[in-house]
């Protein structure tokens, strides 16, 4: 047996109108001997009515949740900038009560400020250092 190409639906959209149809087909009762080899074994005409519903089911509920999904996407994204400015709101309250570098702030979500450590001896020479070499590489233009 060979198989046609390009006659077996492809895209879940073709899959379930075929589906539909199918189901259709089946429900005025054409092909009351319909029977084919699935899975491995002989199938009837019920078997087939039942997994046809079953795969439709499951595609068309994928589908539905995939819009809901993506509803709930656009909407979470629309309320960045006032999820943005509640958190900030959040933050100043807290910090106004315990301070801006206080532990107390890890409780609520949020990371202390560090204060910078003051450079050591050596890091100030060696910055120093690392400028004059700098700026004797890059000489001032004239104007």
């Amino acid at each position: 047996m060979t198989i046609r190409k390009n006659i077996a639906p492809r895209t879940l959209k073709e899959i379930e109108a075929c589906f539909v149809k199918a189901l259709d087909a089946l429900a005025k009762g054409k092909l009351p001997n319909l029977s084919s080899y699935c899975d491995g074994e002989f199938r009837d005409r019920a078997w087939l009515e039942a997994r046809i519903q079953s795969e439709l089911a499951l595609v068309v509920g994928v589908r539905d949740a995939h819009r809901l999904w993506q509803t709930a996407l656009m909407k979470r994204d629309q309320r960045k900038d006032k999820r943005q400015e509640l958190v900030q709101a959040l933050l100043l309250g807290v910090q106004n009560q315990v301070g801006t570098s206080s532990p107390e702030l890890k409780n609520w979500g949020f990371r202390p400020e560090k204060k910078a450590k003051k450079p050591t001896a050596v890091e100030v020479v060696a910055r120093s250092e690392k400028a004059k070499a700098t700026i004797a590489t890059h000489p001032k233009k004239k104007k």
